[in-house]
């Protein structure tokens, strides 16, 4: 795997850090966050998480590991192995993120990386806009 992150994106979200840890731990969720995920099924080290077409990886292979300020998401796919990491840091009541996303170092792409890497950022920038937009709003029930 590479060690130099692909890219990285960054965001504000108005919930607590254990909240939001909480949200990207549950791998039920995320389909409430990413709206390419069709469908999650548990396995016993994680779960299978299906996209709809088209998609690098139609199917995946998704592992989640966590500290109290670090949620790390292995993912193994047809053509795509990734590794994406969400830190966080919390203060007054807000969290701030980054996720960086890192990816093998010879993945079987029908692009070359350098074309697919600024679809990609937009593509995740999105999703975790969308994780922001979802934990405020858990925010706001729990409060």
């Amino acid at each position: 795997m590479s060690t130099e992150p692909l890219f990285e994106n960054h965001t504000i979200i108005q919930a607590t850090q254990h909240q939001v840890v909480a949200l990207l731990t549950d791998l039920k969720n995320l389909p409430l966050w990413d709206n390419e995920i069709t469908r999650v099924t548990p396995t016993a080290t994680g779960a299978q998480i299906f996209r709809q077409s088209p998609a690098l990886n139609p199917r995946e292979q998704l592992t989640v590991s966590a500290t109290p300020h670090q949620v790390q998401y292995h993912s193994q796919g047809s053509r795509l192995a990734y590794h994406l990491v969400f830190t966080l840091t919390e203060s007054a009541g807000q969290t701030a993120v980054t996720e960086s996303l890192t990816i093998s170092a010879n993945p079987a792409l029908p692009v070359p990386l350098s074309l697919l890497a600024p679809i990609a950022k937009r593509a995740f920038a999105q999703k975790l806009q969308a994780l922001a937009t979802l934990a405020e709003k858990l925010e706001g029930v729990t409060d």
